[in-house]
């Protein structure tokens, strides 16, 4: 029909900002209602869809853009407060709401994320000390479920030991200058089985490309939904499971390493229950599922 303009493709999103964290702040202006991560507990039932607010499963609501926005700020302020702009914090959080606000809050604090692994817990406390050595970072932003196990790990005992969970949401008035980007998003660890981690340097501009890189890829459309289970500390798990819906305005459903380890299928019954059109992960995976 003359004089209607299409829409641009989806995948061109990402090109109008200048970081993840530009994105999002606008997706909390614009649809701060929106759903931007739900959280699938193990044994939950169907999802609820008498709700226009998105899905939600037993004892777990949906995280929106707006309420992420306020965590991230909240953290920013709290937490990583008296962090200097530029300094690394390891994320030890597992995948879900907290390491979703823990993630963006180290940007809107201006300082840098280190995800790193949480599966094994004691494993993780043993080694603390020399991922905050490799990594440089000056803080462990962590939740609850990990925080005694993790300070046990520590050589100052929880001094660098910040949670998540206790900063809350910061109140809905208008937000206060965000401190300076990095132009580093985030350093990716590289796993360790074959020698010493080491960490990767990912750029703003780098990670904005290879999500713009997926979503084209993918020919991802409108109110579409994906699920993850993979781990947010490895690139296909934390760009394509996490940060790429989010930086398109989408919902990501988020399952648990452990539950999809626990029962693969329980992959393929989320993705029908929400009727997602993206998920994936490594070949292993669709064979444990055959």
């Amino acid at each position: 029909m003359s004089g209607v303009t299409k829409a641009p493709p989806l995948w061109q999103l990402p090109r109008r900002f200048g970081s993840l964290r530009d994105i999002i702040a606008a997706h909390a202006r614009n649809r701060p209602g929106t759903v931007a991560a739900c959280t699938v507990l193990a044994g939950a039932a169907e999802p609820d869809r008498s709700t226009d607010t998105g899905f939600f499963w037993q004892g777990m609501p949906a995280l929106t853009y707006g309420a992420l926005a306020r965590r991230a700020r909240a953290v920013a302020d709290g937490p990583l407060s008296g962090v200097p702009e530029g300094a690394r914090v390891l994320l030890a959080c597992r995948p879900g709401h907290d390491f979703l606000a823990g993630f963006l809050g180290c940007h809107y604090a201006g300082v840098i994320p280190v995800p790193v692994a949480t599966a094994r817990p004691r494993a993780l406390a043993r080694t603390l000390a020399d991922d905050i050595t490799q990594s440089r970072a000056v803080r462990v932003l962590t939740h609850a479920p990990l925080a005694d196990a993790l300070a046990a790990g520590l050589p100052d005992g929880a001094q660098k030991l910040a949670l998540v969970c206790e900063a809350g949401e910061a109140e809905e008035t208008e937000p206060p200058p965000m401190r300076a980007l990095a132009d580093i998003a985030y350093h990716q660890r590289t796993s360790g089985s074959t020698g010493t981690p080491r960490a990767v340097v990912i750029g703003q501009d780098n990670l904005l490309a290879n999500v713009t890189a997926i979503a084209k890829a993918f020919q991802i459309e409108p109110g579409w939904s994906t699920v993850t289970w993979l781990p947010p500390q490895h690139d296909m798990g934390l760009v394509g499971g996490l940060l790429t819906p989010l930086a398109l305005g989408q919902r990501t459903v988020i399952m648990s390493p452990a539950e999809f380890v626990r029962s693969p299928l329980e992959w393929l019954k989320t993705i029908a229950a929400v009727r997602a059109e993206v998920s994936g992960a490594p070949n292993f995976a669709y064979d444990l599922c055959a």
